[in-house]
């Protein structure tokens, strides 16, 4: 688990995880997306809201608010850190 805080306007370049993570907003706005090899998702998330992305799928997020966002990023499955960069 990690909190996470995204100053607004600041995007992070798609990744790819083997475990399972959700995302629930602290405060602000965050958009977070996904990929498949046919098919791609986009949803806007606010303060108290949660989604799970599902293991092997390529994912994103990025504050589109007009303030910066906090949120926890939880992760299941083994220990992979991943080392976001910014898109």
């Amino acid at each position: 688990m990690e909190m996470i805080r995204l100053p607004r306007g600041v995007a992070v370049r798609a990744y790819e995880r083997d475990a399972e993570e959700a995302y629930f907003v602290l405060d602000g706005v965050l958009s977070v997306g996904w990929a498949e090899p046919a098919d791609t998702s986009e949803l806007r998330l606010c303060r108290r809201d949660v989604i799970l992305t599902p293991p092997g799928r390529t994912r994103w997020f990025r504050n589109d608010g007009i303030a910066d966002a906090t949120f926890m990023l939880l992760s299941g499955g083994a220990e992979d850190r991943v080392k976001f960069e910014p898109a």
